[in-house]
């Protein structure tokens, strides 16, 4: 346990793994931040089917491929 509080809660704030944590708050930030990221990885996902319906270039091409692939694991 740190000296210190949680600006959200009140609760005070833990160190774990060297990260600074809420026990309190941390479930709700960590759903919160993947759903961030799974918007954001959605709309990658949108924007490189658009640029890969658009080129011709093959390099360009097996780039925007390898991106989708790699979006699709972490999706």
């Amino acid at each position: 346990m740190t000296s210190r509080h949680c600006e959200k809660c009140g609760y005070p704030l833990f160190e774990k793994d060297g990260k600074i944590i809420c026990a309190n708050c941390t479930e709700e930030e960590e759903e919160s931040s993947q759903l961030a990221t799974d918007a954001a990885l959605h709309l990658k996902r949108a924007e490189l089917l658009t640029r890969l319906s658009e080129t011709k270039d093959l390099n360009e091409i097996e780039h925007i491929l390898k991106c989708l692939h790699f979006i699709k694991e972490l999706i």
